[in-house]
């Protein structure tokens, strides 16, 4: 998820400490959610460790609350 890292990289370079991300396709556009949130979490992974030094240090994933099929997976999963 490129998008995702470069988002990552201007939030830091930023001097950002946190950043928010939504659950990505999961509604209309029917991406199954659990694909989507490992594939999210795994880029924040992968960002944190590739990043020394990056000052972020809290990313939330944001879901539509009248979603609770989304919402489940988040919380169960992370």
């Amino acid at each position: 998820m490129e998008f995702m890292t470069k988002c990552l990289e201007k939030a830091n370079s930023s001097s950002h400490k946190s950043i928010v991300f939504p659950a990505m396709g999961t509604g209309q556009l029917g991406y199954p959610r659990d694909q989507v949130a490992a594939m999210m979490y795994q880029t924040v992974l992968d960002y944190d460790r590739k990043a020394a030094g990056t000052q972020i240090t809290k990313v939330k994933f944001v879901c539509y609350g009248g979603d609770p099929n989304t919402v489940k997976v988040y919380q169960t999963n992370f």
